[in-house]
């Protein structure tokens, strides 16, 4: 099954709290805030750079890490994701991160921005590094899974780059992806993580066209 679901946070208005907004296309249900504290992840204008519009974007927590998730409309055993994200500064702690899930609250996939200044993707119970990240700019994530053809595994890519090893999934087996969630750490200095631009990946053929231009 091919990824469907998309997301841009356009259609809301800034800046709202994300919770309880079901725009885009290919979800099962609205954004919910299943964390811990006070902290929020809001709508807000996107930094230039983006795809444009608005973004999803956690400002400075400081009580607990901030987690919204979202159903998509069809569990998926196989399929490829792409988003994008930036942070103003290099965040104090690990977990400025979009994961993927098998089912509520049950994070199997995860990339990071992690306080050592690294784009990481996680290997089970260890992150393994991609590559550094400059703040205050966009990068664009894609996740593949597998589940038929690559067994409880997944790997990663960055701006169309080349794809890291096929690494085990948090936990070492899943059976299906059908949540997606935005992560954010506390922080303890000025700080905002954006999330924008969710959706299916171009094909490899057009990828290639792109390049050839």
């Amino acid at each position: 099954m091919t990824w469907t679901a998309t997301e841009n946070f356009d259609s809301y208005t800034a800046p709202e709290d994300l919770a309880g907004k079901d725009g885009g296309t290919g979800w099962g249900g609205a954004w919910t805030n299943i964390g811990a504290g006070p902290d929020l992840w809001t709508v807000q204008v996107a930094p230039s750079g983006g795809q444009g519009g608005n973004s999803a974007a956690s400002v400075n927590p400081t009580t607990n890490e901030v987690r919204y998730e979202r159903p998509i409309s069809s569990a998926q055993t196989a399929g490829k994701v792409t988003w994008r994200m930036r942070t103003s500064a290099t965040p104090d702690a690990d977990e400025s991160m979009l994961r993927l899930g098998d089912g509520p609250a049950t994070p199997k996939l995860a990339i990071q921005m992690a306080a050592n200044g690294n784009i990481q993707i996680l290997n089970n119970t260890t992150w393994d590094t991609i590559q550094a990240f400059s703040i205050d700019t966009w990068y664009t994530m894609e996740i593949e899974f597998d589940n038929p053809g690559q067994p409880n595994t997944y790997r990663a890519r960055i701006d169309a780059g080349s794809w890291t090893d096929w690494k085990t999934v948090m936990g070492a087996t899943y059976t299906s992806i059908s949540h997606l969630q935005i992560n954010s750490p506390v922080t303890g200095g000025v700080r905002t993580f954006y999330i924008d631009d969710i959706k299916p990946p171009p094909s490899e053929g057009f990828l290639v066209i792109l390049n050839q231009l």
